[in-house]
């Protein structure tokens, strides 16, 4: 049974419109059996669910972390564990995601649980070789990644002392976080050890 097909009503139909019928070339005869879910190079592969979970949490533990030692930093923490569930929450890239503006937040009538961060306006999307950066509008879908921009937004950001600068992340000293100095250039230096021996062990 073809999965695409349960019924099995395409191939009468195509053979009554077209003479002939699609048939499946691909069996497991003729194809070669992936060993690996992923056989890319290592450092590009994707987080699992589990690993993504990990990340996350060193992040907000950095924040704890910051805030019990009463040291300074703990606002950058806040600030980059936010700019992280944002990446994942809305699928952007580091740039995409160093050149927001707070604006870039907008209502979405059919989400309206979400208020103002209903959609987000990524300005600066990767761009074909010759052209300017492609823009798209992207719906919001995860709650707890609304809610945690949201929180950056109105209660955490205002504390760096920069209410009229446009960018999202802020700095200490009042300018923009561009892509370079992120900390999303460095998610696998930035792990814990426990994090990365796990991962090694990972086909």
């Amino acid at each position: 049974m073809d999965r695409h097909d349960p019924e099995g009503r395409q191939g009468p139909a195509c053979e009554e419109a077209f003479g002939t019928f699609p048939v499946a070339v691909c069996h497991e005869w003729n194809t070669i059996a992936h060993l690996n879910d992923y056989e890319g190079a290592r450092e590009a592969k994707p987080f699992t669910r589990e690993q993504l979970q990990l990340f996350l949490d060193y992040a907000d533990d950095q924040v704890e972390r910051a805030l019990r030692a009463q040291r300074k930093g703990a606002l950058a923490a806040y600030r980059d564990a936010t700019l992280f569930k944002v990446i994942y929450g809305w699928g952007l890239r580091r740039t995409e995601t160093s050149k927001l503006d707070v604006v870039d937040f907008g209502r979405n009538p059919q989400a309206r649980q979400f208020g103002r961060y209903g959609t987000l306006n990524v300005r600066y999307g990767k761009a074909k070789k010759g052209q300017p950066p492609r823009r798209r509008n992207v719906l919001s879908v995860m709650d707890w990644a609304v809610e945690a921009v949201a929180d950056y937004v109105e209660n955490v950001r205002p504390r760096f002392g920069f209410p009229d600068h446009p960018a999202l992340w802020v700095t200490e000293r009042g300018g923009p976080c561009g892509p370079a100095r992120s900390t999303t250039g460095s998610r696998h230096t930035a792990m814990p050890l426990a994090c990365r021996k796990s991962w090694s062990r990972t086909p």
